[in-house]
């Protein structure tokens, strides 16, 4: 199925491969030629690209100086939102080499020069989600090795007091910023508001944040698509910021959690679903579906599923971690993919991953789902999902549903999979009322 899609696959296409944990997704990646490959994380492009087997480069890390302050600006850049700026910092040292050491001058020079050849190169391109969506890069193919979804639809936070704290003596912008200001405080709370595009001067906006010393990131909620005010924070913006994928490009996605769900509402007529889910594990799944064993679930249930579980290796709730004696202490729901640490163990996974509702409330405004909320936005149903009918706390309207779902899934399908029970003889035990098409067993 890779290689027809490789061959034959139509430019503009993105072809979603929905695949089990540990079939060899990775691997396949090694052979290939001529394309762009890309990974969530550095560490994880740095793997594959010990792994290849053609020729390729690979994109930068982060660059990191002798010099504590040009590192800690660096990082200021990011964190506000102007990468840009970093970039110039970047050819600042090289233009001002005798200021800086050698070794930051040279450190420059290398880490610009990465950049470069990846833009010239014909050869295979190894990055990562983020670079893949904004580096230049002249292949046709894009590969994502695991899901992009947090690089297209990303949820974050900015505050209004930051607006605030950029008050300035421009008359200009002071203009431009107390309009976003009387935006902000004049919307209603836990209402998900279109952004109306405000139009301020971005380097005028720029100067005025790093004279103010800001630490928020404005710039990417000027170029969001959604906001809402947080209900418990009245000071407090969510926001997503939606990006496209190229359609200038074949686009191939390999993963086993990627929500198909919210990619139909994304892409349309572009998606190319090819499903190879269902495959006979080496290892055994047994999920315990009594309790829900959402956060607060878990919370009144913890001292017997604690002691049910005895001495396994747990992955759960990041805020759990502490209070499970044998919890993975590098992962948690929403962070456990690439981690190789558990293969082959016998583990359990406690609690069923719901996500803050105003990600879901986010996501679906930025894919044109029209819905309210209001106290009755959930409710327990019974409900047919993925193959099986069952119980479950969930919205009612139709389009949301399978978003909040689908990302809930997600969730659970990446944290059991760590034990890689496709190829080993591990156990996983998995608490939680929703139920996982892998599991070989359930019991209530």
């Amino acid at each position: 199925k890779f290689d027809d899609v490789i061959s034959n696959g139509e430019l503009g296409k993105v072809y979603l491969f929905s695949l089990p944990t540990a079939i060899g997704k990775t691997e396949i990646l090694t052979s290939l030629e001529n394309s762009i490959i890309a990974s969530p994380t550095n560490d994880l492009k740095n793997e594959i690209a010990a792994r290849m087997k053609t020729q390729h480069v690979v994109s930068p890390d982060q660059i990191i100086f002798e010099n504590d302050s040009l590192n800690i600006t660096m990082m200021y850049y990011y964190s506000i939102g102007l990468p840009q700026k970093a970039m110039e910092l970047v050819y600042n040292v090289v233009s001002n080499g005798f200021i800086y050491s050698s070794n930051d001058v040279q450190a420059a020079i290398d880490y610009i020069a990465k950049n470069e050849t990846c833009k010239t190169t014909d050869e295979n391109i190894i990055t990562t989600h983020r670079r893949a969506l904004f580096g230049d890069y002249k292949h046709d193919t894009l590969v994502f090795d695991e899901d992009p979804l947090q690089s297209l639809l990303e949820i974050k936070k900015v505050r209004i007091s930051d607006f605030i704290k950029l008050k300035t003596d421009n008359s200009k912008l002071q203009n431009s910023i107390s309009t976003i200001i009387e935006t902000l405080i004049a919307s209603e709370f836990n209402q998900v508001i279109q952004n109306p595009s405000f139009t301020i001067d971005t380097e005028e906006l720029i100067d005025a944040a790093i004279s103010k010393n800001l630490n928020s990131n404005i710039f990417d909620f000027i170029g969001s698509a959604y906001f809402l005010r947080d209900i418990k924070d009245a000071d407090l913006i969510h926001y997503v910021v939606k990006r496209s994928l190229p359609e200038s490009k074949r686009i191939i996605i390999m993963s086993a959690t990627a929500p198909i769900e919210i990619y139909q509402k994304m892409l349309g007529d572009r998606l190319v679903v090819i499903t190879l889910g269902d495959v006979q594990q080496k290892g055994k799944i047994i999920q315990y579906t009594k309790r829900s064993c959402s956060r607060n679930g878990l919370e009144s249930q913890f001292e017997i599923i604690r002691d049910e579980i005895g001495e396994l290796p747990v992955i759960t709730f990041k805020g759990f971690k502490s209070r499970f004696p044998n919890a993975v202490k590098e992962m948690h729901f929403g962070n456990c993919s690439g981690y190789d640490t558990q293969k082959g163990k016998d583990i359990a996974v406690v609690g069923t991953p719901h996500r803050n509702n105003l990600e879901y409330y986010l996501t679906g405004k930025a894919l044109g789902i029209d819905f309210e909320i209001n106290e009755k936005a959930m409710s327990f149903n019974e409900i047919s999902f993925n193959g099986f009918e069952f119980n479950f706390n969930c919205f009612i309207n139709p389009e949301l549903r399978p978003i909040q779902l689908a990302l809930i899934q997600s969730d659970l399908i990446q944290a059991v999979g760590r034990a890689r029970t496709l190829r080993t003889n591990a156990i996983v035990k998995v608490y939680s009322n929703f139920p996982l098409r892998d599991a070989d067993e359930f019991i209530y």
